[in-house]
């Protein structure tokens, strides 16, 4: 058996990623409610280019367990070179049938194989029964979930981005007979990046959702959805009171707009059939209405938040009632915003350090959701840590109010510094699993954890390292992280990996003394762009560290060269980073000359990386023609 490292080179419009995986054989494996038994068998998967085995897809359901059956037939064939054929046909099962089977299709009812009743959106199951291997969630994209765990235990395949996987290869392959329950930490995992968002694919493997599939937009916007559902062009003239003191969202306090909304959201509704979430999402507007009567409602329950409250639960519960009558079966969850002046929970201290509801009225709706969004986070410290600053302790404990309202939490966390800068380092690495484990702690069913977004399709500064660290941890809070940061190191630099882990390193060890001795905040909007952080020294030993690294590749050049440019153009992205700090804190150090060649480097660099953003609000074209290139 010899280990396969395949990097595809891909376009834009057709990027191809990969699934996790971490090969794991032979004794049983328990933990948090998750089961891995794991039993070796001589009944041969593959042999010599041949299989026996077919995938069974429910015939219901052909387009969706395709999806998931064509990433199976995919990688086996890389795996071991055998094609398996895919049949939505209805099959009997036996003992002796060799089936690889995807959903809750009739093979699994002729079985007797069902998903445990609790899996949720996101868990699933697979179970081997006689020679036949059943994946199935509860969900269409739960069966794709676990088709990805049958090949991680099958022939040990892991997604590292969007050009790098790893399985092992063998044209000799035998069943592993499989039980295996894998529920992950969040039911819930949107891709946190604009790439993942547009490219789903790429999001997909990394067992991520992309937000659209799950969110239904009543125009353009997933998010702040109040002045889509009650729109101005309409109501403005006609009732005023339906939007707050500055006209810039609406009352939430009003309860005839509330009649207006949910009427607004039916056509939504039936309009998305597939989707299960819908927001009353207020804007990204730091107002709120101060009318007498949200005033009246704020002062009884203590909170803003309070007048958003008894509109999403008037929302939530009517919907329900409109569904059983209309679309009997089916389930809409409707979410409010905790954010800026909605952030506070209507709680109140029980003098047990926990919280209660401020009125029964507060007690959420079983179909209401809240996104949170902590946009104060100093990601410097854990929200427990003992060292936690004021603004971070007051954060947690609002978190923990919210969780106290008996509703589903989702959370809108941030991995990037927006404000400011995409290209440099932002270290949230630090503090990101014990951040995650806070959420689940606290009963967060979601999470959002935004990174690089924009008009842009990649990044620098270990933007990839970042997205596969938070996948994992979104999947297991309990990844162990100091090894997959490795594991990802030595698979996606390579040759390269060995210079590659010494910076990630020198960044973390710089980075940390910022923190604790120059002033450097972890927030998303501080200015990173300040040169007392980043010593020309550190920045010059980065540089060699990169000459390093491109010297270890360099016998690709002539031995492979297609493995030899996707190195080096992965080097290539990392590498802006240092040049473009030493360009805007150290230009005094360079002839203009030498300055010109290194500006243009990162230009052409980052325009063959795709990467367009300097910020949330800067394009590298503004920076160019900063830099008069």
């Amino acid at each position: 058996m010899k280990m396969l490292r395949k990097f595809i080179v891909f376009a834009a419009a057709a990027l191809l990623l990969l699934p996790l995986a971490a090969c794991s054989k032979g004794k049983p494996e328990e933990a948090g409610g998750n089961v891995v038994i794991l039993t070796p068998s001589d009944v041969p998967l593959a042999k010599n280019g041949v299989t026996d085995y077919r995938v069974v897809i429910a015939e219901d359901d052909v387009d969706a367990g395709s999806a998931a059956a064509s990433e199976l037939v995919y990688f086996f064939e890389k795996a071991t070179g055998a094609t398996l054929e895919v049949t939505d046909a209805a099959a009997t099962w036996s003992e002796d049938a060799k089936y690889l089977s995807i959903g809750r299709n009739k093979l699994a009812q002729s079985a007797g194989v069902s998903p445990d009743a609790d899996l949720g959106r996101s868990g699933f199951n697979i179970v081997t029964k006689g020679n036949s291997v059943f994946m199935l969630g509860r969900t269409i994209q739960a069966d794709q979930w676990a088709v990805y765990d049958f090949m991680r235990y099958s022939f040990g395949y892991e997604a590292y981005a969007g050009d790098s996987y790893t399985l092992n290869q063998s044209t000799a392959l035998n069943l592993t007979k499989m039980t295996v329950r894998n529920v992950p930490s969040f039911d819930v995992r949107f891709a946190p990046t604009t790439p993942m968002q547009d490219y789903p694919d790429w999001a997909r493997r990394l067992r991520y959702e992309v937000q659209r599939d799950v969110i239904m937009a009543p125009n353009t916007d997933l998010w702040a959805t109040t002045l889509d559902l009650v729109p101005k062009s309409e109501y403005w003239e006609t009732n005023r009171s339906f939007y707050n003191d500055n006209g810039d969202d609406v009352n939430f306090g009003n309860r005839q707009m509330w009649g207006v909304a949910l009427e607004n959201m039916k056509e939504v509704i039936r309009k998305n059939p597939d989707k299960e979430r819908i927001m009353f999402g207020q804007q990204d507007k730091n107002s709120w209405d101060t009318s007498p009567k949200s005033m009246e409602i704020i002062d009884r329950y203590g909170a803003n938040s309070a007048t958003a409250v008894l509109c999403g639960n008037y929302l939530a519960k009517s919907i329900r009632e409109w569904l059983a009558a209309e679309q009997s079966g089916r389930r809409i969850k409707v979410g409010i915003f905790a954010y800026l002046k909605s952030f506070a929970p209507p709680v109140v201290p029980d003098g047990k350090r926990r919280y209660l509801p401020s009125g029964p009225e507060m007690v959420f709706d079983e179909d209401l959701f809240v996104m949170l969004a902590p946009i104060e986070t100093d990601y410097r410290y854990a929200y427990d840590d003992p060292a936690n600053p004021a603004k971070n302790a007051i954060l947690a404990e609002t978190i923990k109010g919210w969780s106290a309202l008996g509703g589903e939490l989702m959370i809108w966390g941030y991995m990037q510094n927006f404000f400011y800068d995409f290209l440099m380092h932002f270290n949230s690495y630090n503090t990101m699993q014990s951040i995650y484990r806070f959420y689940k702690a606290n009963h967060a069913a979601a999470l959002y954890d935004q990174g690089v977004s924009g008009p842009t399709y990649g990044g620098t500064a270990f933007f990839e390292l970042k997205q596969f660290l938070a996948s994992k941890l979104a999947w297991d809070v309990d990844e162990n992280v100091p090894e997959a940061v490795s594991r990802f190191m030595d698979e996606f630099y390579g040759e390269a990996a060995a210079p590659m882990k010494e910076y990630y390193e020198s960044m973390i060890a710089l980075t940390t003394y910022d923190y604790e001795q120059k002033g450097m905040d972890g927030g998303i909007y501080f200015d990173l762009l300040q040169n007392k952080f980043w010593p020309k020294g550190e920045l010059d030993k980065w540089a060699r560290l990169f000459d390093g690294a491109y010297g270890l590749i360099e016998p690709l050049r002539d031995a492979d060269p297609a493995r030899f440019t996707l190195l080096k153009d992965r080097l290539d992205k990392e590498r802006i980073t240092v040049i473009y700090m030493t360009i805007q804190f150290y230009p005094h150090y360079f002839t203009e000359a030498e300055l010109l060649e290194m500006k243009l480097w990162v230009k052409e660099t980052a325009l063959r990386a795709k990467i367009f953003s300097v910020s949330e609000l800067k394009s590298m074209s503004q920076l160019y023609a900063e830099w008069g290139v």
